[in-house]
């Protein structure tokens, strides 16, 4: 004779508790609103570490790019940017130019390749 599992003996999936319980609904994954939200804000917390460490490189390439084109300075060598710690991989958009290549954007400034260790800043708007 086979046993079957009973879906609604379940064990918690918060990592700290994983006790084990019986559900009220099948799709019930915590034994009570205490462990779902301690699972739930650490997952939030790790998503939130991960976004900062792109959003502060954003904000770096962003202020390189804008003091650098307020000071008058629109053609900038590569080595300079990343003398500043500037990271290429890291816009925030791209577009194409004529001839089809890409233009990283970085919020309002898009850098234009205009030699082997160039670029040209162009502010968007």
């Amino acid at each position: 004779m086979t046993q079957t599992k009973d879906p609604f003996n379940k064990e918690c999936l918060y990592s700290a508790c994983k006790k084990q319980f019986t559900a009220k609904r099948r799709n019930q994954e915590y034994c009570c609103s205490e462990c779902k939200k301690k699972a739930n804000n650490g997952k939030a917390s790790n998503w939130s570490a991960m976004v900062k460490k792109i959003l502060v490189q954003h904000k770096i390439n962003w202020q390189v790019l804008h003091d650098l084109f307020s000071a008058g300075h629109i053609e900038v060598a590569e080595q300079f940017l990343m003398a500043n710690k500037f990271n290429h991989s890291k816009p925030t958009g791209i577009d194409i130019d004529k001839e089809g290549y890409l233009i990283p954007e970085f919020y309002n400034y898009a850098l234009e390749r205009i030699g082997e260790n160039k670029f040209k800043i162009i502010k968007l708007w």
